[in-house]
Formats: structure tokens, C-alpha cells, sequence
């Protein structure tokens, strides 16, 4: 119930077969920071999806955004100046937490910018984009108190288009950010 694939396979109507054979798209999804998975051998014409993306750690998605948009989310805590999100590697821990930078590295710690995402009233928004075919297809608006902010646990939930919340440009970069993360 967590993922969107689940109400999407059920809203188009699509059947889940046991057998890769008889699948006409086959994705490779798990509930994990890194995955090995062989591509199965398919009938012709079938689709294979994300089979690519191996990692989904916090180390290689700031590689991937920095080449798609340019600039890095991570930083050196050693060598920044200034306030730092220090989170777990990885995915999903909910357990980040600001942190003063200079300092020395945690072990299996990524260090990256602290974004500006306070939206008022003690609240920050978390955009989360959801990607098909490259191309983001919609926007889930999060809010959550700033007290816990790196929760996963939200005020409020609003689904908008990609177009009232990215400019052009930005919806560009997260094209090329997919195809960095091979999604």
C-alpha cells in the first residue's frame, strides 16, 4: 500500500503473472537500499523496467543530481561551513538530522545541503515526484511541523501536476536525473 505502482496496476486493469513468459512489462522493484537482479528472459516485445538502477543510496542520488542539475547536495562535513543534513545511507531511515559542519564523518552517514523548505505556519514541504518514462507524471505536496521534518509522517497531502509545481527547466533536470539513476 505504500507504492504507487499498486493502485496503477489495478486502476489500468493490469493482470500480475507469476510466470516472466507470459509478461508483456516487468519491473524490477524492491523495498531495498541496493538490489541485484537479473533482467528474465521475456517474450518478444515485452518491457523491462528499471533493471538498471542497482542503488538507490543517498551517496548515489546526490551523484545523479549533481549531474543532472549541476550543482551537488553533497557536502564534506570536514570542509563545510554551516548547517548540514547528516543521514543514514541507507533509503528510507527517516533518521536525518541537522548538524553544524566543520566535524569529522560518521561511518554510514552521508552529509548533504540543508534545503530551505519551510512553507510557513511551522511548516516544511517535501515534493515528491513520481517518474514514468522519465518524465514526471505527477507531484505528491508533503507538509510535516519542522520539528519532524525528516519524519515520514505528514500534515497534510496534496497530489498537483508537474507543471504547477517545476518550471520547464526543472522538469528537464529530473528527466536527466531518472536516466542518471537508470529508472
Amino acid at each position: 500500500p505504500w507504492y504507487l505502482i499498486w493502485p496503477i496496476v489495478r486502476r489500468a486493469g493490469f493482470a500480475i503473472v507469476d510466470d516472466p513468459a507470459e509478461a508483456h512489462l516487468v519491473m524490477c522493484f524492491a523495498d531495498a537500499t541496493n538490489v541485484q537482479v537479473s533482467p528474465p528472459d521475456l517474450p518478444a516485445g515485452a518491457r523491462l523496467l528499471n533493471f538498471g538502477c542497482a542503488t538507490i543510496a543517498k551517496s548515489a542520488v546526490a551523484r545523479a543530481f549533481e549531474a543532472a542539475f549541476g550543482y551537488p547536495l553533497h557536502v564534506d562535513p570536514r570542509s563545510w561551513c554551516g548547517p548540514a543534513v547528516e543521514k543514514s545511507e541507507i533509503n528510507a531511515m527517516h533518521d536525518g538530522k541537522i548538524v553544524q559542519c566543520p566535524r569529522p564523518p560518521r561511518q554510514g552517514r552521508v552529509y548533504q545541503r540543508l534545503i530551505a523548505n519551510d512553507h510557513g505556519a511551522g511548516l516544511v514541504e517535501d515534493l515528491r515526484t513520481t517518474i514514468v518514462g522519465g518524465t514526471p507524471v505527477c507531484v505528491f505536496v508533503k507538509r510535516r511541523p519542522v520539528g519532524s521534518r525528516f519524519a515520514n509522517s505528514n500534515t497534510t497531502v496534496a497530489l498537483a501536476n508537474p507543471h504547477e509545481v517545476f518550471t520547464r527547466a526543472e522538469i528537464e533536470r529530473i528527466g536527466a536525473f531518472a536516466s542518471f539513476m537508470n529508472l
